[in-house]
């Protein structure tokens, strides 16, 4: 008996999961890029504040806190987004090499997903994507390709 070819919809979303992880990728680096901008502009900011007429400690003090906790924060978010662009290269990986697991995290996250449009408005865009992705992963996950014995 031959091995089981993979359906189109597994390709589908592999391929999805690909250009996702292209693009959080891209997003983590320029928010990683932007950390460093922002708190370039605290010397500036400083700087204004000061001739305006606040002396040298405050403006210091304010300017450095906001944009410090700004850049602090693009920080973490692009560390984050490098993260979840890891696991959108495995789950595409995985989805290619037929690795049933893929679709049972897609199914998990794009639940979530529809969670979370629902609960937000409900916002359409979201919830028809995420769940398609519901739903072509729940039919996929019945294919022979992904239910091999390796």
């Amino acid at each position: 008996m031959g091995q089981a070819l993979r359906p189109w919809q597994g390709t589908l979303l592999g391929v999805l999961a690909y250009i996702g992880m292209a693009i959080t990728a891209i997003f983590a680096v320029l928010m990683i890029a932007a950390q460093g901008f922002i708190t370039s502009l605290m010397g500036g900011l400083s700087a204004e504040m000061q001739t305006a007429g606040a002396d040298a400690a405050s403006a210091n003090a304010a300017a450095g806190g906001l944009l410090g906790l700004m850049g602090g924060f693009m920080w973490v978010v692009g560390i984050f987004m490098i993260a979840f662009a890891v696991l959108d290269f495995f789950i595409a990986r995985g989805l290619f090499k037929g690795q049933k697991w893929t679709l049972i995290i897609l199914i998990i996250f794009g639940g979530l997903g529809v969670l979370g449009a629902l609960s937000q408005g409900p916002q359409w865009s979201g919830l028809i994507i995420d769940g398609a992705v519901v739903a072509i992963a729940a039919t996929v996950l019945k294919n022979p390709f992904y239910n091999q014995t390796k």
